[in-house]
């Protein structure tokens, strides 16, 4: 009878050891996913910079902001029916 105790502890200790074991490498492996994430968005952003730096610009610039005054006040200059 104890010795069906002791087996059935080293047993438990084998499956306990593995979902430990199984734990971490989850672990390691969604630390992984979300750096290559991170990393593709970074790198992503790195490589398209230039391209999206005369965006920017105009959408941060005075221009845009006198393309969007004349559109709030287009419908006041549209006669009504």
């Amino acid at each position: 009878m104890l010795q069906d105790v002791i087996d059935l502890a080293r047993d438990n200790n084998v499956i306990l050891h593995k979902i430990i074991r199984a734990q971490r490498w989850a672990s390691f492996w969604r630390i992984f996913y979300w750096v290559v994430v991170i990393g593709a968005i970074v790198v992503g952003y790195y490589w398209a910079q230039p391209y999206l730096s005369p965006f920017v610009s105009f959408f941060s610039g005075q221009d845009f902001a006198k393309i969007l005054n004349a559109v709030h006040t287009l419908p006041s200059t549209v006669p009504n029916k």
